[in-house]
């Protein structure tokens, strides 16, 4: 059995200062386990202080299944891959945002991806309701700031493409380091590698290594995840003001089937 905490106050303060991410009246806040409120000194605790939160039980619900319910709402992007130029190593794309919200609220914006992109030398960058359209290719991306994450070694590198096969889909690629102390041998090698490539030569300031696009366009996806995904509600299920009050009407903590509990539940993001 688990036990759903929802928040039962407004601050309007914070709420004004931060529109997105406060927590609101009537969010799921977090999970407790069975027969946590049966504690004597629970009554005591701020848990059962009804003017801040309020508590169901559902018996047929597991802490651990019900903690998604208490989850926060993130952006997560989806990609497309439209159509697929193997020969010429890329990949023409859609990004979109997965859980957009009802209205639209979290659609992909042009303010939330764009900089990334052009970081990882895409091309072709429009923007429509909820989507992006961009073209990735290995040879831009692969010799890009978001790449190599550092402006100094794209300005101090010299890059060529030795040669590319449409068929497996690798590229090797020579890099040449011009005379800059800061990039050392491993500033090469370990980028190549993380990135899914195979270093083939490396004898400072010359190297030589292959990349695989496919490997390259995962690569570009993560990296984004991990930069441009942000926190978009601090949480995304919550109740109804008429939930809430049924709730107090019981004496707070009734015991609720999961049937009833799911129609009680409203997911922000669908």
């Amino acid at each position: 059995m688990a036990e759903i905490y929802i928040r039962n106050w407004e601050d309007e303060t914070n709420t004004a200062s931060h529109p997105k991410t406060a927590p609101r009246k009537g969010d799921v806040l977090f999970i407790q386990p069975d027969g946590h409120s049966d504690n004597p000194n629970w009554q005591l605790s701020q848990e059962a202080n009804t003017d801040k939160l309020l508590m169901v039980k559902c018996p047929e619900l597991s802490e651990s299944a019900a903690e998604v319910y208490a989850a926060l709402w993130k952006e997560d992007f989806g990609y497309t891959v439209l159509k697929d130029f193997p020969n010429q190593g890329r990949y023409d794309v859609v990004a979109f945002e997965k859980t957009p919200g009802v209205a639209g609220e979290n659609n992909l914006t042009q303010e939330k991806i764009e900089s990334f992109l052009s970081l990882w030398n895409c091309s072709e960058i429009s923007f429509d309701n909820n989507a992006c359209y961009f073209s990735f290719l290995l040879w831009p991306a692969s010799r890009s700031v978001g790449f190599w994450e550092s402006v100094i070694v794209v300005s101090s590198v010299d890059f060529v493409l030795e040669s590319y096969s449409g068929q497996t889909g690798w590229g090797e690629i020579s890099a040449q380091v011009l005379d800059n102390p800061q990039i050392t041998p491993a500033t090469i090698t370990a980028n190549v590698t993380i990135r899914g490539g195979e270093v083939l030569e490396a004898n400072h300031p010359y190297y030589r290594y292959r990349l695989h696009r496919s490997s390259l366009f995962e690569w570009f996806k993560r990296d984004v995840k991990k930069k441009a995904e942000n926190l978009y509600r601090r949480h995304r299920y919550y109740v109804s003001q008429g939930t809430l009050d049924w709730i107090l009407a019981q004496g707070n903590g009734p015991t609720v089937t999961l049937e009833q509990l799911l129609t009680y539940l409203i997911d922000k993001a669908s």
